[in-house]
């Protein structure tokens, strides 16, 4: 494995043995400084529309290396699994839905 850390851009790069790269973010204290979402905010949900798939999610690291979870929209931290089986009524489906993943390709 080749990690590579990319400082004017705060990104991780991991290079695995098989094809395939993985990007990692490093948050420097914006994200490790949000609130939780108050658990009343979110709704159980089985389904498609839960925080993963919205627009609003985001992810990164922090300083151990450790995953946070949040809610761009609302400047708040997600609990570790409340991605997979909640959503709240703020959730919107993401860009790549619409236009695709690569628009500019097409």
């Amino acid at each position: 494995m080749i990690i590579r850390w990319h400082s004017g851009s705060g990104l991780f790069l991991a290079q695995l043995a098989l094809p395939v790269v993985v990007h990692v973010y490093y948050t420097h204290g914006a994200m490790e400084e949000w609130d939780f979402i108050d658990e009343r905010e979110l709704q159980g949900w089985k389904g498609a529309c839960i925080c993963l798939t919205c627009q609003h999610f985001c992810y990164g690291v922090d300083q151990h290396c450790h995953t946070l979870l949040g809610c761009n929209a609302r400047q708040q931290q997600l609990q570790q699994g409340d991605h997979l089986k909640k959503k709240c009524k703020l959730w919107a489906p993401t860009w790549q839905k619409e236009f695709g993943w690569a628009p500019e390709a097409g």
